[in-house]
């Protein structure tokens, strides 16, 4: 099979033939607290803040916790009262996270 795009459909359909998943599906792990409209979330590796409407103007950072690493603070935002915004704060884990939450450092 010269082909790479006929090699991978036959190695695919061996691999599902057995039961083996080929690609895992990226699928939201959980959603943590709200902070003046900025909501904590959390993927397999990955954590940020989803912020609608934000309540009060200030500064703010999601914490996530790491399986097998210490556990990693996203970068700090300052976001103006009414702001929506997704992916504010965001930072990864190496191996997976547990949870995050979402906190205001004031303004």
């Amino acid at each position: 099979m010269k082909n790479p795009v006929k090699r991978v459909a036959w190695v695919s359909a061996i691999a599902m033939a057995f039961g083996l998943a080929v690609a895992p599906m990226a699928t939201a792990s959980g959603v943590g607290n709200t902070v003046n409209g900025c909501t904590a979330q959390w993927f397999s590796t990955a954590f940020s803040l989803n912020c609608r409407d934000v309540s009060s103007a200030g500064y703010y950072q999601s914490k996530g916790n790491c399986s097998a690493q210490v556990d990693r603070n996203g970068r700090v935002a300052y976001l103006n009262k009414g702001t929506t915004r997704n992916g504010v704060s965001s930072e990864q884990c190496r191996f997976s996270v547990t949870s995050a939450s979402a906190h205001y450092l004031g303004s």
